[in-house]
């Protein structure tokens, strides 16, 4: 048997939403959460609130939404982001007191960004490497040519076809569009769990003090 929940600033969560959050409605949205709720199917509903409902998504973007299915880790924004909109992780409907959930979150989150952070630095070193070989490629090509005799046109155009092979080689490397993703994600769920902070935290704050410096919220 599922359990239904109505989110607002008069509404029936465990956690208080204060009247300063004047972008939140009075009911706002509802959350049906079914009776495993470890495996079942969440479902977020927004009920006519006057400034919408928004979950972040995949790319850790803002998406506005009627009727969707969440999971107990999914952020949810009550309003259009601006001030007077209240977030939380819809997991803190039924733990309203913790935030070990969603610190664990961040923590996964923080790992895979830490593994892009690796390729990245992969990736600048091999173009590194390749802009350093690029004159020595010139030269090269300039000496073997004219041993062999070999007539590939002006040196002009022997050079600019080898610095277009180098420059395509340099951004075949350095490509991959998940690294920029993954950044993007990060800088969008670094946030303190904590509703009433928010604050932005380092990679420190999650992955070693495992706690907010500004309000001291912890796992």
């Amino acid at each position: 048997m599922s359990r239904t929940i109505i989110i607002g600033r008069a509404g029936e969560q465990p956690f208080y939403i204060p009247d300063k959050y004047e972008h939140v409605s009075r009911e706002h949205a509802r959350i049906t959460i079914p009776d495993n709720p470890s495996q079942g199917e969440w479902l977020l509903e927004d009920i006519g609130s006057s400034h919408g409902t928004r979950v972040r998504d995949e790319d850790g973007e803002m998406r506005k939404v009627e009727k969707t299915r969440i999971t107990p880790l999914t952020y949810i924004l009550l309003g259009d982001g601006d001030y007077g909109s209240y977030g939380f992780y819809a997991c803190h409907v039924l733990t309203p007191e913790s935030y070990t959930n969603e610190w664990k979150f961040m923590m996964r989150e923080a790992a895979t960004y830490d593994r892009v952070s690796q390729q990245e630095n992969k990736a600048a070193k091999w173009k590194k490497m390749i802009n350093r070989a690029t004159w020595p490629v010139f030269i090269g090509a300039d000496i073997i040519t004219e041993q062999l005799n070999i007539n590939f046109g002006s040196p002009f155009i022997v050079r600019t076809g080898l610095a277009m092979i180098c420059a395509a080689v340099s951004w075949w490397v350095t490509r991959d569009g998940r690294i920029e993703a993954a950044k993007r994600r990060w800088n969008n769920v670094r946030r303190c769990p904590n509703p009433e902070c928010r604050k932005n935290l380092d990679y420190k704050d999650i992955t070693v003090t495992k706690a907010c410096p500004y309000c001291h919220c912890h796992i």
